[in-house]
């Protein structure tokens, strides 16, 4: 009868114990955590360096901290300082004043508590600063945030040091996903094949999500400046692969339009729009297409001869000159049979 007892005693302490451990708080104490343990490069995490469970008791009033943040930063996007946390009364919401000491992201971060308010919060937030990650990578990277155990005290309003509050794993790495991540750089020409347009009401230029394009030229011809800090990213094929595609389309008016599919890779770097579409920065369209279906053939003809000597304001006015007649007939004939295709350069 008594091994019996003795065998329930112990499965229950064993139920118990497994209980117990299932639903046990955090480790009391302070450390660095992340918004998120994962992002994609060129995004933005937000670091804080928080205390939990200490109880109230210990009456915190002040601390100092410090950090470093290495990996895959942009330093630039770096802020100088931490953006203070609070101290709060969890019963009245009601948040404490603060007066600090030093403030530097690079070196020390010290704040005391002004006044005699009570706070009764056991959870609390030290500071928190913003970190962007770079937009190069080619391979995924990390960002690591390390606490400066030598340098973390927290006080109590007697200015008596409060041990022990540290814990042991304070530190947070973020995991910096690569994608393929891609922009250019340069210029594009877009071109008549004939010098002798005037003007025109529209040249379409749409390189993904950009679009350049431009109306109302007095020209054959217009330049491009690609916006370099315009970045693409992977929509199609799986992120991190390699292979980033965008749709590059280019129409003028009266002319036949063309368009590509280029691969802008994921080399980490602005590639020149000269090496992606056109020929020596240049695209040139053919003149002809009056009625925009993609070809040149009679029905162009025909659009102009049913219009002759008036001023139509559309395609059909292929040398932007406001009269439909045999300067814009001549355009037909001579790229008669082309069709629309690749942007091929001049």
């Amino acid at each position: 009868m008594s091994r019996k007892i003795l065998v329930s005693v112990t499965l229950v302490m064993m139920l118990v114990t497994m209980v117990s451990t299932v639903s046990a708080d955090p480790v009391a104490g302070c450390y660095a955590t992340a918004s998120s343990e994962n992002i994609k490069e060129d995004e933005s995490v937000t670091i804080t360096v928080q205390c939990d469970d200490v109880l109230t008791s210990n009456d915190v009033f002040g601390f100092q901290i410090g950090t470093t943040q290495t990996g895959d930063i942009v330093a630039a996007t770096k802020p100088s300082s931490y953006t203070p946390g609070t101290f709060s009364d969890a019963g009245t919401g009601a948040t404490s004043g603060v007066i600090t000491g030093v403030n530097t992201l690079e070196g020390l971060y010290a704040v005391s508590r002004q006044g005699s308010e009570t706070v009764t919060a056991e959870d609390f937030t030290l500071g928190s600063f913003q970190l962007t990650a770079e937009d190069d990578l080619t391979s995924n990277g990390s960002i690591v945030i390390t606490m400066t155990d030598a340098d973390f005290i927290l006080s109590n309003n007697l200015g008596a040091e409060l041990t022990g509050w540290l814990r042991d794993t304070n530190d947070v790495t973020v995991t910096v996903t690569n994608i393929d991540l891609g922009w250019l750089s340069g210029d594009m020409e877009v071109r008549s094949d004939v010098t002798a347009i005037s003007a025109t009401d529209n040249i379409d230029f749409v390189l993904g999500d950009q679009d350049y394009s431009v109306t109302s030229i007095a020209s054959y011809t217009n330049t491009f400046n690609m916006d370099s800090a315009h970045q693409y990213q992977e929509e199609g094929t799986p992120i991190g692969d390699g292979i980033l595609n965008i749709n590059a389309s280019v129409d003028m008016t009266g002319h036949l339009a063309c368009s590509n599919v280029i691969d802008l890779g994921d080399a980490g770097a602005a590639v020149d729009v000269d090496t992606m579409i056109g020929t020596t920065g240049t695209i040139t369209l053919l003149a002809g297409d009056a009625d925009d279906d993609g070809d040149i053939d009679n029905t162009d003809a025909a659009a102009i001869g049913a219009n002759y000597g008036e001023n139509t304001g559309d395609d059909k006015d292929i040398n932007g000159d406001d009269e439909l007649n045999i300067l814009d007939l001549v355009h037909v004939g001579r790229n008669f049979g082309e069709v629309s295709g690749t942007c091929a350069g001049s």
